[in-house]
């Protein structure tokens, strides 16, 4: 199992995040997000802050944010041009999501011999199967080290056939700071399908099978996920699974180079 995945300038990135885990610990306004920096509020933090941090990583998310404003503001700050990837925002209380995703993972028979397992510390054989998984599916996975949940609370969700091989996932962490402007909220996503087994609404039963088990067991109060406008299939998986679309909100990726790229 490797414990950064990418490219040489990807894992670049993720090695300096996580050698920035104590300043994270003391600065609200910022979150680890395993591949990318993601700043929660970039006008409190300062754009000159967020040039330089966007310098220094070549890449830098803007989370949950207005989105024409931003577009505006980032076209003062960088010029025109600029490749900003972005997604749309859906969120949901601890009660709402549960209670769907309730009635989704209830809705599912599963074939003889599959399971779904959860793990807050998963092992590197899962970790890998998951990873790999993801890579297949257009995903850019997480790091081990945030699956394992050796820098916030983590939990991998995987389903599993009659042979033990995944044939789908998903993760989610609490990566955001206790006294920050998502305090208590749970990031979800990485949710992929083996190639075989898509188109059979499996990665709406692993999504909400891990906000259901993660709820239980990381005490979330609110999640957040994102999707891009254009795949139809995650926006109407995530609206399933009892999460409401923001209208006008988004998460936007400021990128200064090539080397980043995810659904």
């Amino acid at each position: 199992m490797a414990d950064y995945v990418g490219t040489e300038s990807v894992i670049a990135v993720q090695k300096a995040l996580r050698a920035r885990s104590a300043e994270f610990e003391r600065q609200p306004l910022l979150s680890n997000g395993g591949r990318v920096l993601n700043v929660l509020d970039a006008d409190a933090y300062g754009w000159d802050r967020v040039r330089a941090e966007a310098q220094t990583y070549g890449i830098v998310g803007l989370t949950k944010v207005a989105r024409d404003a931003t577009f505006a503001r980032l076209a003062r700050e960088f010029g025109t041009g600029l490749d900003c990837p972005h997604w749309d925002i859906f969120t949901g209380t601890a009660d709402t999501v549960s209670a769907t995703c309730r009635a989704v993972v209830s809705s599912y028979d599963l074939p003889g011999g599959w399971r779904l397992i959860h793990e807050t510390m998963p092992d590197d054989r899962l970790i890998t199967a998951t990873q790999r998984v993801n890579l297949a599916a257009g995903v850019m996975p997480p790091p081990a080290y945030f699956l394992r949940s050796d820098y916030k609370p983590s939990m991998l969700t995987a389903l599993t056939d009659e042979t033990g091989a995944v044939v789908a996932c998903a993760s989610g962490n609490m990566r955001y700071h206790p006294e920050g402007p998502m305090a208590g909220g749970l990031f979800a996503g990485g949710v992929s399908v083996a190639e075989a087994h898509r188109r059979k609404g499996l990665g709406r039963l692993v999504n909400a099978a891990l906000l259901l088990e993660s709820q239980k067991a990381l005490g979330w109060t609110h999640v957040l996920e994102q999707a891009r406008a254009t795949n139809l299939a995650s926006v109407g998986m995530i609206e399933r699974c009892g999460l409401t679309h923001q209208p006008g909100k988004a998460t936007i990726q400021v990128s200064l180079r090539a080397g980043f790229d995810t659904r």
